[in-house]
């Protein structure tokens, strides 16, 4: 195994360790994608598995599914594993960018709708 595949893995392992603890299993999704660098958040663990990137790509593409759900907006197509783009830092910030957002509009949107029910 190459010094770079070697490094890649053991943050791998890092990043599996962070989100599957025993204490509280899963670690806010926030701390999970800020604890990658991009070389990590592209690396696939083998063949065809998906990498970080690929996972938080497909995770926002239903968040925001979700969102236009919520707001009442009729739905569009949805890629469910979308292509990657080259791996790079501005990439990857871009995609946690996305997600942050998707997840902001989201939050705030649920929140308006709550308001309105007991409002209502």
């Amino acid at each position: 195994m190459s010094e770079f595949a070697s490094c890649v893995k053991k943050d791998w392992d890092h990043f599996f360790s962070i989100v599957n603890t025993d204490a509280d299993w899963i670690v806010p999704l926030f701390a999970a994608v800020d604890s990658v660098d991009y070389r990590q958040a592209f690396w696939r663990p083998a063949g065809e598995v998906a990498s970080i990137a690929d996972i938080v790509m497909h995770a926002t593409g239903w968040l925001e599914s979700t969102l236009r759900a919520v707001l009442g907006m009729p739905e569009t197509d949805n890629v469910d594993w979308p292509e990657p783009p080259l791996a790079s830092e501005a990439a990857w910030n871009e995609i946690v960018a996305r997600l942050k957002k998707t997840v902001a509009d989201l939050s705030r949107a649920l929140h308006n709708r709550s308001e309105e029910r007991r409002a209502g």
